[in-house]
């Protein structure tokens, strides 16, 4: 021990004694004695005129003995048995003092409580009713008396009977050389405190004194040792509060800014098991699990359906939403989610009182962005590692690539792997680098025009089969708030388009009568269809829509918050990316250049509108059908069947000086069709008939230029 340490009982009794020294006492009480020393010290301190001794019916190792000797008080020596303590007649005694290190294993039931209590329990509840009414216990116990995270303890039920903890004093393993476990000195009183006293007694006084000082005063140290004032449903156990106090110290040594969540959130739900499919997308929502073994996310795709999660939505001023989760999702922040307590009832207002530690909104931006860069980089190794394993043949081209995938270069070999229409934005995007308002717009137009390529090539599929085509429109037609159309080209007409048509591909493609089917409609294999139509991408194209909404709602675009604006959707973008992979280089986008038949077959050359740069390559194909040259097609290689796009996406041959330009149908103009251009500046837009979209229309959707009611 140190230099002027105590042993355990002289360093409590002496602390207790220290408690007591302003207080009237005139009686005192030790309701189940296991060392005399602890009343006997108490009684003659407090100069008690009635004081009580209880021993258990089966204790005989403990006599009177001289302990007690030489007193002026009044000494009773009672054999209570510890429920006897349960209908003992209450206010009897100023002070209660035990020592009670007893078997923690289940004892008896306690009345009103309906929870099962161990001994400690049983006699620490039994002798706080008799406490008068301004009395106050003083029990050393196992620290697994403390079970803040277990509602039906006696821990956390004591307030039931108007019985409250007014501290707790820790005294971890290794603090007395005669003390063995992890015990603490808790309080006990009838009146409820603000704030829950927390400290940890030593063995060298003088750290005593200061402890004993701050509660006193109720004052809050520097350390945890020394006293710390915490909310009683906050308190989640000595560690936890001590780690968190040490991450927030260190959090304010780097120059972060601790606020409470509820400074930053605009609104909290509560989300249950099961409901997650269910829920509104919100921007800048943060879904924190109320399960500690869970990730906070700001996608629905991204969570597990066998947490709780609150969905919060966070004030884009304060705090970013994906910055939110990253903290939530580090150490420091798991230590904080440690307060949201296990009772439904008290979870809503305990996440408002949550810390982050938060930088500047620009050093979040830039977090984030990092951290983006890191998760693309592991996306690209994870690339090249299947690469490595399906293409062993192909080593010294991805030994290549490896070398360089700490540059730049790999996002441009991925552009070469998904479709020219979607490819040619996102190059723009890339190419504006540096220009944070440039790229946050080309990134909105990019996943508006995702979001219609996915469109597009569903519908395409669903034309082959008449039935099913007719399900998914009368399902469509029955949407409302507003009606649905496709008068009107929005970035949120196409998210209801993928939403009802992915989910019934996923359907069919996981049943083992249906996929045959699927695989029909869209002339590729159920794997290749999987891969470029995933489940998740619904979710994150919603959520994107949402936040184009909601910053259209505030202006557009705006100078000062298109870095963060930016940020956001370079995540959005990330997670594209992991979702598709290169699923898309399986299933080509073409378009036909010329025909020749032989054999009943048919050979082409079609240009590969793959990537971003033209003019395209040729290659050869042959088919079981023949090709239109004012169509677009999609072809799984090894195939010789093709899926036909309908005319909602077209690539048009400009002056051999100028690169191809991709145009997306927009709306009804008059008699006449509009379609946009999202990368070609030249020649932005174009208006014509287009017989071959309006023929089209007729069948994926009969009730074209009926009305133009628009869905964000």
């Amino acid at each position: 021990m140190p230099k002027n340490a105590e042993t355990y009982s002289d360093a409590v009794l002496s602390f207790i004694v220290e408690c007591l020294n302003d207080s009237i006492v005139s009686s005192v009480l030790d309701p189940w004695v296991t060392n005399p020393q602890w009343l006997a010290t108490v009684a003659k301190a407090t100069k008690a005129t009635k004081v009580r001794a209880n021993l258990s019916a089966t204790e005989t190792t403990i006599q009177p003995t001289d302990t007690f000797s030489g007193q002026d008080y009044e000494l009773a020596w009672t054999r209570n048995e510890a429920l006897d303590w349960l209908s003992e007649d209450p206010n009897q005694f100023d002070v209660v003092v035990s020592e009670l290190l007893l078997p923690s294993e289940p004892f008896a039931s306690i009345p009103n409580l309906k929870i099962r209590a161990d001994l400690t329990e049983v006699l620490l509840l039994g002798a706080t009713r008799t406490l008068t009414r301004e009395g106050v216990g003083f029990f050393i116990v196992s620290s697994d008396f403390i079970k803040p995270d277990k509602p039906q303890s006696l821990y956390c039920n004591m307030s039931q009977l108007s019985l409250y903890i007014d501290a707790i004093f820790y005294i971890p393993i290794g603090t007395f050389e005669d003390l063995r476990n992890e015990a603490a000195l808790v309080i006990v009183k009838h009146s409820k405190p603000e704030f829950l006293f927390v400290g940890e007694l030593s063995a060298v006084k003088h750290k005593n004194n200061i402890l004993l000082t701050n509660y006193k005063n109720r004052t809050q140290a520097k350390t945890t040792a020394l006293g710390s004032l915490i909310l009683f449903e906050d308190f989640k156990g000595y560690r936890f509060l001590a780690a968190e106090q040490n991450a927030q110290e260190a959090a304010k040594s780097y120059g972060l800014q601790i606020i409470k969540l509820a400074d930053a959130a605009v609104e909290v739900d509560l989300v249950d098991v099961g409901e997650l499919s269910s829920i509104e997308e919100r921007p800048n929502t943060l879904y924190l699990p109320l399960n500690l073994n869970g990730d906070a996310g700001t996608f629905v795709s991204e969570l597990s359906s066998k947490f709780e999660y609150a969905q919060i939505v966070l004030n884009p001023d304060i705090v970013i939403a994906a910055y939110a989760a990253g903290f939530f999702n580090t150490v420091a922040g798991r230590i904080v989610r440690k307060r949201i307590p296990v009772n439904a009832g008290s979870v809503r207002q305990a996440i408002l009182r949550l810390d982050i530690y938060l930088p500047t909104p620009k050093d979040q931006v830039m977090a984030i962005e990092t951290d983006n860069q890191i998760a693309n980089l592991m996306s690209d190794l994870q690339a090249l590692k299947s690469q490595l394993w399906s293409q062993p043949n192909n080593q010294s081209q991805i030994l290549k690539d490896l070398q360089s995938i700490n540059r730049k270069e790999i996002f441009e070999q991925w552009l070469y792997t998904i479709p020219f229409p979607l490819a040619s934005i996102l190059w723009k995007y890339y190419a504006s680098s540096g220009d944070d308002k440039k790229q946050y717009d080309m990134l909105l137009r990019f996943f508006e025009a995702c979001t219609q390529y996915f469109a597009t090539v569903l519908l395409s599929g669903f034309v082959n089969n008449t039935e099913l085509l007719k399900k998914e429109q009368e399902a469509l037609a029955r949407l409302d708030n507003p009606p649905f159309s496709l008068d009107m080209s929005t970035f949120g007409t196409w998210v209801r388009v993928v939403e009802r048509m992915i989910s019934s591909v996923t359907k069919m493609l996981n049943a083992t009568d249906n996929f045959k089917q699927v695989e029909q409609m869209f002339k590729a294999t159920q794997d290749t269809l999987i891969g470029v139509f995933p489940r998740e991408i619904v979710q994150l194209l919603q959520q994107t829509n949402v936040l184009r909404n909601e910053w259209k709602g505030h202006g557009g675009i705006d100078d000062a918050k298109a870095p963060e604006r930016r940020v956001i959707l370079e995540e959005h973008l990330l997670r594209i990316r992991n979702l598709l992979g290169q699923n898309w280089s399986n299933y080509r986008l073409i378009r036909p250049v010329r025909m020749t038949l032989e054999g009943g077959n048919y050979h082409h050359h079609v240009e590969l509108l793959m990537g971003m740069t033209t003019p395209f390559k040729i290659i050869e194909l042959e088919t079981v059908q023949p090709m239109d040259k004012k169509y677009l097609y999609l072809h799984m290689p090894g195939e010789r069947q093709v899926l036909q796009l309908v005319p909602l996406i077209k690539v048009i041959d400009n002056p051999p000086d100028i690169s191809n330009g991709c145009y997306f149908y927009s709306r009804v103009e008059g008699d006449k069709l509009h379609f946009v251009s999202h990368h070609f500046e030249a020649q932005p837009d174009m208006t014509d008939g287009f017989p071959d979209l309006e023929a089209a229309f007729q069948i994926i959707w009969p009730g074209f230029r009926t009305s133009a009611n628009k869905v964000e």
